[in-house]
């Protein structure tokens, strides 16, 4: 499940961080599941999306051990500065 909020009285800063390349301690990461890895890169690139891992192939052990999963992850700032991790499974 997933929830959105949106304060109509905001008790807090309401600036956008700009630019951003880390990730601060104790922030919430975005993941995001797609079928279209290259084209969500794409679309990333040409809205000014701050790219921190191109997306990249590699390979961790299944939870039992006995097969290896293979995803394709990328991870970017979007305009807003949110971290996001997006990920593709071959």
């Amino acid at each position: 499940m997933v929830g959105y909020l949106q304060y109509v009285n905001t008790p807090f800063d309401t600036g956008v961080a700009t630019r951003r390349s880390k990730v601060r301690i104790g922030e919430a990461i975005l993941m995001i599941q797609t079928d279209d890895i290259r084209g969500a890169h794409e679309r990333a690139v040409a809205t000014g999306a701050t790219i921190t891992t191109r997306p990249t192939d590699w390979s961790v052990p299944s939870h039992d051990g006995k097969s290896t999963i293979h995803p394709r992850s990328m991870s970017m700032f979007d305009l807003d500065g949110i971290y996001s991790e997006i990920n593709q499974y071959l």
